[in-house]
């Protein structure tokens, strides 16, 4: 399995660069899964649905997040309609919208799992990562071995 994950797209030069070169990446390279971080996708922080939707456009499968998934507050509505294409971090408390973990299948069906997760370091107190990180690779083992996580930090 050929997996492209791009870290953090940063703003409109950002969405711009994945709309521009992922697709080429994907013919030349036959990708089978693009992630894309796109937590700082609207202007440099923060995620809204029009950038969620420029990139998720641009052939990206998957999008996750980190410390700034919360900055545009217009992305909730769009994360509780849209889950299974937009993570946010798993150690969030729990109740907090959307998910923080996935399986990806691929056209040909393989699986791949997903686990978004947020550092605490010079962040905020949330559950240990490490700890939310390795009870969801155990869970998501039971359904395939493939599994990338994105650790924000």
């Amino acid at each position: 399995m050929k997996v492209l994950f791009l870290g953090d797209v940063v703003g409109k030069p950002g969405v711009l660069a994945v709309r521009t070169l992922v697709p080429k990446l994907i013919a030349r390279h036959a990708v089978d899964v693009v992630i894309a971080n796109a937590e700082n996708s609207e202007g440099g922080a923060g995620i809204s649905p029009e950038s969620a939707q420029a990139l998720l456009a641009a052939e990206v499968n998957l999008l996750t997040s980190g410390n700034h998934f919360w900055t545009k507050r217009q992305i909730l509505p769009w994360v509780e309609e849209h889950s299974d294409l937009l993570l946010r971090p798993a150690n969030y408390p729990a109740g907090a919208p959307g998910k923080g973990h996935i399986v990806v299948k691929t056209p040909s069906g393989r699986k791949l799992g997903v686990v978004n997760l947020e550092g605490r370091v010079f962040m905020k107190n949330l559950e240990d990562p490490f700890r939310v990180g390795m009870a969801l690779v155990e869970q998501l083992r039971r359904e395939t071995p493939c599994i990338l996580v994105d650790m924000h930090c």
